[in-house]
């Protein structure tokens, strides 16, 4: 295919008007993709189960028996689209509070002029710091989640979102994951320590984000309700009735 066609099919597309409740839709699609790989892993693994007690004693020939290629799927699947989810609602978070601070700012002083006026309650006009903003490129999730803690700190943030602090180092390691997945290809958590880190450190999150975000009208996918009637989504997570409340 030559280049003038790949460049005229990528002009087949559109933008969404209305960014915020369009990207928690899409935030709230790769939180339903996300959930329903993560509770899929243990029957792709429920054959073996029994052999992860001695784990470490296995050589890879036998770790790579172990872990499928069902699991290795289904945990890409997982983490790529709870970070996904996460990135999004997030990124909402903060165009909430101004447009400007899901983008990329090129002037360190513009960035700092834009949190001193947030900061004092002063009008910060956008048009004025960057006429272009609004095709400018958004944020890295890691400088997503630098924002909002900078944003708590000094006391930006609104108080219903201070729980973003508590969850932060685990969305960090959850990016982290998310990155060796993305960019090298090569790591994958072994079972129980990926059930653990989901289930204790990413779904509690995933609740309070969800009850935080922009409803999503267009999406019957409710992570509350996935949770408490698992059944309906085809999930299977009795094991998890804890997290609940």
């Amino acid at each position: 295919m030559d280049n003038s066609t790949v460049n005229s099919l990528m002009e087949k597309g559109f933008t969404f008007d209305g960014t915020e409740n369009y990207t928690t839709e899409l935030a709230f699609l790769s939180l339903d993709i996300g959930l329903q790989s993560f509770f899929a892993t243990y029957q792709s693994m429920a054959s073996s189960i029994s052999s992860l007690a001695d784990e470490n004693d296995l050589d890879q020939e036998h770790r790579n028996q172990v872990y499928n290629r069902k699991y290795r799927q289904l945990y890409t699947e997982t983490v790529i689209h709870l970070q996904h989810f996460a990135e999004l609602v997030c990124k909402n978070f903060l165009r909430d509070i101004h447009p400007l601070l899901s983008v990329k700012i090129p002037s360190k002083d513009d960035k700092n002029t834009i949190f001193d006026k947030l900061s004092k309650n002063e009008k910060v006009d956008e048009d004025s710091i960057l006429p272009d903003w609004r095709s400018s490129d958004t944020i890295e999730f890691s400088e997503t989640l630098n924002r909002l803690n900078k944003l708590n700190r000094d006391k930006i943030l609104p108080p219903e979102l201070d729980f973003i602090a508590q969850h932060q180092y685990c969305l960090t390691k959850l990016n982290w994951l998310r990155n060796r997945i993305w960019h090298q290809g090569t790591y994958v958590l072994q079972y129980q320590a990926f059930d653990k880190f989901i289930a204790g450190g990413v779904l509690p999150y995933t609740i309070r984000f969800s009850t935080n975000a922009a409803v999503c009208t267009c999406c019957s996918f409710s992570v509350d309700n996935s949770i408490q009637n698992p059944q309906t989504y085809g999930f299977d997570i009795d094991d998890y009735w804890f997290i609940i409340g």
